[in-house]
């Protein structure tokens, strides 16, 4: 597991790296949240092994402000990330160019956004994705709005990973907020 585990720091590290100003309005959700929560020095660390997933969750704004003169898509490609695009809802997974666009790679960074409002358009068609920013679709989904509330700042210096440092800070979810929106998501989600 820890070749596991530094290949997916590894590709978190040039994640943040290439996504630079733009991690101030993103929060890392999902499965990696309680790994990065034994990083936090109030709460307890525990001895167990994290369970893992090997994909990123971010959480965006609805709309995500250009930062600088390139947008998110634009960095992450210049960084060598590549894209797979999925059809069923059109969302962009961004992957270290060594996997290829053509299959989705086991490490991948996908953005989502909180779904407001109905969940069917005027016309019955599902609103599953919003674009955050120019051409960057977001899956759409009820409650993240709950995940970007109070964000607390992990120092990611403080992540051990032989592969590469992990420079700056990720945003993770108050811990309040995430076991909320886990409850509430889970009939929904199984």
């Amino acid at each position: 597991m820890a070749s596991e585990l530094e290949e997916a720091l590894g590709d978190l590290a040039r994640f943040l790296d290439a996504a630079g100003p733009y991690m101030k309005d993103l929060v890392l959700i999902g499965g990696w949240v309680p790994y990065f929560y034994r990083f936090l020095p109030d709460l307890h660390r525990p001895d167990h092994a994290p369970i893992l997933t090997k994909d990123f969750d971010l959480a965006s704004p609805a709309a995500l402000r250009e930062q600088g003169s390139k947008t998110l898509d634009e960095r992450l490609r210049a960084a060598g990330f590549v894209v797979h695009e999925s059809r069923d809802p059109v969302v962009l997974r961004y992957q270290d160019v060594r996997f290829g666009g053509k299959d989705l790679a086991p490490i991948h960074f996908e953005f989502l956004t909180a779904l407001s409002g109905p969940a069917r358009g005027r016309h019955g068609e599902m609103r599953q994705t919003r674009d955050i920013q120019k051409g960057l679709p977001a899956q759409a989904l009820r409650y993240l709005d709950l995940l970007r509330h109070d964000p607390l700042l992990v120092c990611t210096a403080d992540i051990p990973s032989r592969r590469r440092k992990v420079r700056g800070g990720l945003r993770i979810p108050n811990p309040a907020s995430y076991v909320f929106q886990k409850a509430l998501v889970h009939d929904v989600r199984g």
